[in-house]
């Protein structure tokens, strides 16, 4: 069995916290217009490469022609999803974490 260092211990403890306390922060407009047009940009390219790949299953059986088109829905699905996180972080941190109701959920 493997034993730990207080010092390594001290170290882990302390990176936790520093990763928690950066959890939750609300990102100024600027920053959040920033990465609101780079989640944009990933998911237009990402959605463009799923759609040539499925524009070359276009002659293929349908069950090849089924998954490229799920593909395409799922790398827009993520692309939205994406944008949706990023446009969250200008909220205040209590509206960022998820909620205890079916219907809502925070959206960070």
């Amino acid at each position: 069995m493997k034993t730990y260092s207080s010092w390594s211990l001290a170290v882990a403890a302390a990176v936790g916290l520093c990763a928690l306390a950066g959890c939750n922060q609300r990102e100024s407009a600027n920053e959040t217009a920033k990465d609101v047009a780079e989640a944009r940009q990933d998911a237009n390219e990402n959605v463009a490469e799923e759609k040539r790949e499925a524009a070359d299953t276009a002659h293929d059986n349908a069950e090849d022609r089924a998954a490229a088109e799920y593909d395409v829905a799922v790398a827009q699905a993520d692309g939205q999803r994406k944008v949706a996180k990023e446009k969250c972080e200008t909220l205040a941190s209590d509206a960022q974490s998820p909620s205890d109701s079916p219907l809502t959920h925070g959206c960070c």
